[in-house]
């Protein structure tokens, strides 16, 4: 019996051993029966996974990363360690302390001077990024420049540009306006690092310049000059015991973002715009326009009650909501209207005011885990979820309705508001709710996104992150060091749950937004003890497949790659100048090309796989499971890659059509394997091992099928 299947979507992602009896399902129609570093696109494909840019080791007992988003634009990264917190930007350089006015463009033009040559060229400011657009002509440009004062004229100073996208333009630093004596760079990358030293010359201030010419454009993220190596550090209360439990509420506007925790006062984490630096501070609740205003705090918080602290917050209808504290961990706080510190009753004749505080106790409803809000307050506990409502929805003492929901229980992980659902974590750690509200049940369900994939968070679901654009992915990460992406259109019904590794493990992730598109920061444990910062490249930028990627390029071709200490006695994978060469072994933090090349990228190879599902397709006499069957021939259709092993088989890597001694580019084509064997389930193993991308749209072929 012959036949000819075809797979032409793989948007279920991988299905629970048991769903392998379900090929009556949609489902198992667009389902796979194992993949590894490989996401759903929700409009079918899978894809490799993007590899991540190493960005710096540290050593640490202990450590975590979150994200503070002052602007659309603009991230930091928080990591703390042992009774410190440091401050980093999202390309790991210090934010702090810069030379530089306006680094980040908040300030639109402020700091700067524009320069223009032709008609339509342009240089616009606006949502915290600089745009140079030159007109067509080898004389024509657009150009930003600023002269700064140096701090000390004896040290090394590193500037750090992050454009997008990527296009050619020309980067100096020069003692006089428009000298190139410190610093002459052409750029070609997203972001550049360059170092000069103005003592050669005797110079205590410089200028700082960049470019565009002849129809070129480029768009600004920040230009970053900081005043000394030293790292943005504020020594902390919180130890490696308390990291794990620290829950973060940001404030309106970005300027602001409370750090709780149960055991520790409340902290808050300022970022002054102007002059882009921050602040950390105790949470006083203070008010000076009382006469006594040293402690106003709710009697029950420390340290009138030691070492009881809220350790979960929310912002809603202009009030902050503290909640769950060491003692009482089935009570919340709201702080007075449009004052987020002032937990006091404003007038004590009338504690029922519309901007009064309210305590509300939400006893034998469970302990506080959690708290969102969005249409509703929503409070999440270790029994059920819950609503904070009203009679006519807005919240004020005395008129305060606790209303259950659902009773599925939260584990103490922060969620992710996802549109108009929240995403949370179960008590078990095993399942993802996605909490909305239903019209017809007039009622707010919970839905577990991994019901149909419930093996794959089997070593317990530690942190969660969502990633929005350019793709709409739920990162999880697992205790075991392992992660899961969830590519989740609730619009389409698209759930497509795929697993991800490394070399050694992923400990931490969370999610920043730059320019619209969302950047993944993660902490990581190779080989050593040493944590290593890195950041994941969204889809949407090209570099090749690789962890702890490291650029190394020059106009003058090169041989010896040093600085890779990162990667000390590992074998690493690598391409030069757009051509794969063999893997090498860093030996003294350097490897020794086989041939000079002028741009390479090394990094730490993954393999990106996928495996199908037993094939079913039916009999004569009804199903057609007992049957043998093999693929006569495999035909599998890639868009813009380079061709994978199929079945073990790899087909050839290289075009008769390709130029001898130049680099096999990406294609988009069907590619041919036959097969041999017979089997009862027609399995196919798609598996790419070099460093290169892998998308696989559909796949198809030609089946022999034996009669019974």
């Amino acid at each position: 019996m012959k036949l000819n299947p075809i797979q032409n979507s793989f948007e279920a992602g991988v299905l629970s051993p048991l769903m392998l009896g379900r090929s009556d399902t949609q489902p198992y129609s667009f389902g796979l029966m194992d993949a590894l570093n490989m996401r759903v696109d929700a409009r079918g494909p899978v894809s490799s996974r993007s590899g991540t840019r190493f960005g710096f080791e540290f050593a640490a007992p202990c450590a975590r990363i979150e994200t503070f988003q002052v602007d659309l634009n603009v991230y930091f990264n928080m990591l703390f360690t042992n009774n410190l917190l440091s401050i980093g930007s999202s390309t790991g350089e210090v934010p702090a302390i810069e030379l530089v006015i306006n680094p980040h463009f908040l300030q639109g033009i402020t700091g700067w001077t524009e320069e223009t040559s032709g008609g339509s060229s342009q240089v616009i400011f606006g949502d915290g990024i600089c745009t140079l657009a030159a007109q067509s002509g080898g004389s024509r440009y657009a150009a930003i420049k600023q002269e700064i004062n140096l701090a000390d004229g004896e040290v090394d100073y590193e500037i750090v540009v992050n454009t997008f996208p990527v296009d050619v333009y020309n980067l100096t630093v020069g003692t006089t306006e428009g000298g190139n004596d410190l610093v002459d760079q052409v750029v070609l990358e997203g972001e550049v690092r360059s170092v000069f030293n103005a003592a050669v010359v005797g110079a205590t201030t410089v200028w700082v310049e960049l470019r565009v010419n002849d129809g070129r454009e480029v768009i600004i993220r920040s230009v970053s000059v900081p005043e000394s190596a030293d790292e943005l550090d504020f020594v902390t209360e919180w130890t490696c015991d308390h990291i794990d439990d620290l829950y973060f509420v940001q404030a309106p506007g970005g300027e602001a973002i409370y750090i709780l925790h149960r055991e520790i006062q409340p902290h808050k984490l300022i970022y002054d715009v102007s002059a882009n630096t921050f602040a950390l501070e105790l949470v006083t609740f203070t008010d000076p326009e009382l006469l006594d205003p040293d402690w106003i705090a709710p009697v029950e918080w420390g340290p009138t009650t030691v070492g009881s602290w809220p350790g979960v917050g929310a912002i809603f209808q202009g009030r902050l909501w503290l909640m769950s504290t060491l003692n009482e961990p089935e009570t919340m706080w709201g702080s007075r209207s449009g004052s987020y510190e002032k937990f006091f009753v404003a007038d004590p004749l009338n504690p029922v005011a519309d901007d009064a505080i309210m305590k509300v106790p939400m006893e034998h409803y469970g302990q506080i885990q959690w708290s969102i809000g969005t249409k509703n307050l929503i409070v999440g506990t270790t029994t059920g979820e819950y609503i904070i409502s009203s009679s006519d929805g807005l919240l004020r003492p005395g008129d305060l309705q606790i209303m259950k929901q659902s009773a599925y229980g939260s584990a103490s992980v922060q969620p992710h508001q996802v549109n108009d659902q929240v995403l949370y974590v179960s008590t078990d750690r095993r399942k993802i709710r996605a909490m909305h509200f239903e019209l017809t049940a007039d009622n707010w369900v919970s839905n577990d996104l991994l019901f149909l994939s419930e093996h794959l968070s089997l070593p317990k679901i530690k942190d969660i992150a969502w990633s929005q654009n350019p793709d709409n992915l739920l990162w999880c990460l697992l205790a075991d060091g392992t992660l899961l992406s969830c590519t989740y259109e609730r619009n389409n019904n698209i759930i497509g749950w795929m697993p991800h590794d490394t070399q050694g493990r992923f400990t931490d992730i969370a999610v920043g937004s730059l320019l619209g598109e969302d950047w993944i920061s993660l902490l990581a444990k190779r080989q050593t003890d040493l944590f290593s910062f890195e950041v994941m490249f969204p889809s949407t930028v090209e570099r090749p497949p690789m962890d702890a990627l490291e650029r190394h390029e020059s106009v003058i071709p090169f041989t010896t790659v040093s600085g890779l200490d990162h990667l000390e006695g590992m074998t690493v994978q690598i391409v030069a100048d757009d051509a794969v060469k063999p893997d090498q072994v860093v030996v003294g933090g350097e490897i020794t090309l086989e041939a000079e090349a002028n741009d390479v990228f090394i990094g730490l190879g993954f393999n990106s796989m996928i495996r199908t599902l037993p094939l079913e397709m039916g009999s004569r006499t009804g199903t057609g499971a007992a049957h043998y069957k093999r693929y006569v021939n495999i035909y599998v259709r890639v868009l813009d890659s380079i061709a994978p092993m199929i079945n073990g088989v790899r087909p050839p890597t290289r075009n008769p059509t390709t130029p001898m001694n130049t680099p096999e580019q990406p294609r988009t084509e069907d590619i041919k394997v036959a097969n041999l064997g017979w089997d009862k389930h027609a399995i196919v193993t798609i598996e790419q091992d070099l460093p290169k991308p892998l998308t696989v749209v559909s796949l198809f072929g030609e089946v022999a099928q034996e009669d019974l």
